[in-house]
C-alpha cells in the first residue's frame, strides 16, 4: 500500500515521529504488513527519513517489544538509549523499542519483525538494548533464512515457523555466541582493551603508551590486537565520532551545539572534525541535530492501518 506524507505520518504514528528528508516531491513509501500471532512483519519501502521513537512521547502503545530488521538497500545512522546503531544491508539488528531511538536514513528497502518482550524472555535490564550481526556470518545465515521463511509462509504454517525463528533470535542474537577453538587468549584480551578504551574516551590524553602500561601489553601487542581497525588510535578516534554522533542526535538544534560537542570529545579544529565525521557517517554534523524537538500533532482524518491495532493489542 503506498502512502501520503499525512497518511504515512498517521500510520506511523504508534512507532515514530516522521520527517521526510529531501525533496518533497520525491516522498514515496509502501508498507505491507502481516500478523502472526503477536508477532508483527512488515516490508517497507521509503525515501529518506528521519524517524524519532519516544515512549514517553508516543501514547496509547505498550513500547515493550524488539523490533528485529534487515535492510536490503540503503542504509541508516541512529541511536537507541545511548549507543549508535549503523544498518545497512550487510548486518541484522534487534533494537529494544523501551528505549528511545532516533534514526536518520537514506532511501530503503527493508523488512523486520516486532517482538514482544515476554515472548523471547527478553529483559530491559539485563539484556543489551541493541544488538547486531553480520548477514554472512553463520549466525546471520541461519537468522535470514528463518525470517525469510516465515516472511513467505502460508497462515497453517507460520506458528511452528514463528517459534523456531524467535528461538535462533534468542540464541543467536541475545546471547553472547561461544569463542572459537583456539582463540581464546584474542578473545579475552580485546574486549578487556575495548573496555579500557570506552571508559577513558573522555581523557582527551589517552595515549597508545598509556594503555600499554596500564593494561601491562607491549606496545607491539596492542597494534597487532587492533590491525583490523586502522591502529588503536584510529579505534579511539572513530569512538569519540560515534559518541559525538549520540550527543549530537540527543541535542536540539541551537547555535554553538556542534563545537561544544566536538570539543567535548577532544576535536578542536573545526575542519578536521567536519572531515571526519563526514567521511564516516555520510552527513555533517549538523544534519544530525534534533531538529524536531516538537511533536507533530496526529492526523485525526488521516489514514488506518491495522497495524495501529495490532500494536495496541500486542
Amino acid at each position: 500500500m503506498k502512502y501520503t506524507v499525512d497518511q504515512w505520518r498517521d500510520v506511523s504514528r504508534v512507532f515514530y515521529e516522521i520527517t521526510p528528508l529531501g525533496d518533497p516531491d520525491r516522498f514515496a513509501v509502501e508498507m505491507d504488513a502481516r500478523r502472526h500471532n503477536r508477532l508483527i512483519c512488515t516490508e517497507v519501502r521509503f525515501t529518506g527519513q528521519e524517524f524519532t521513537h519516544d515512549p514517553a512521547r508516543i501514547k496509547g502503545v505498550d513500547h515493550n517489544f524488539l523490533l528485529y530488521e534487515r535492510y536490503f538497500s540503503g542504509h541508516g545512522r541512529g541511536v537507541v538509549a545511548n549507543v549508535p546503531t549503523h544498518i545497512d544491508r550487510g548486518s541484522i539488528h534487534l533494537i529494544d523499542m523501551s528505549r528511545r531511538y532516533r534514526s536518520i536514513t537514506s532511501d530503503v528497502i527493508t523488512a523486520g519483525v516486532c517482538i514482544p518482550h515476554d515472548m523471547i524472555g527478553y529483559d530491559p535490564s539485563r539484556d543489551p538494548h541493541y544488538r547486531t550481526v553480520p548477514i554472512t556470518s553463520p549466525q546471520g545465515r541461519m537468522l535470514d533464512l528463518a525470517h525469510n521463511t516465515l516472511r513467505g509462509a502460508m497462515t497453517r504454517k507460520t506458528a511452528a515457523l514463528a517459534d523456531t525463528f524467535l528461538t535462533l533470535v534468542r540464541k543467536l542474537m541475545l546471547k553472547t555466541p561461544d569463542t572459537p577453538p583456539g582463540g581464546q587468549q584474542g578473545m579475552d584480551r580485546l574486549p578487556l582493551l575495548r573496555t579500557y578504551i570506552a571508559r577513558n574516551l573522555h581523557d582527551t590524553e589517552l595515549s597508545a603508551e598509556q594503555i600499554c602500561r596500564d593494561v601491562g601489553l607491549s606496545r607491539s601487542a596492542l597494534y597487532r590486537e587492533f590491525r583490523d581497525d586502522g591502529g588503536v588510535m584510529r579505534f579511539i578516534a572513530d569512538r569519540r565520532l560515534d559518541r559525538c554522533f549520540a550527543d549530537l542526535m540527543a541535542t536540539p538544534a541551537s547555535r554553538g551545539a556542534v563545537g561544544q560537542i566536538a570539543g567535548r570529545w577532544g576535536f578542536h579544529h573545526p575542519g578536521n572534525f567536519h572531515r571526519r565525521f563526514r567521511e564516516r557517517f555520510g552527513m555533517s554534523p549538523s544534519d544530525c541535530l534534533d531538529h524536531n524537538d516538537v511533536p507533530a500533532a496526529p492526523n485525526q482524518g488521516g489514514a488506518f492501518h491495522p497495524i495501529m491495532e495490532w500494536m495496541r493489542a500486542a
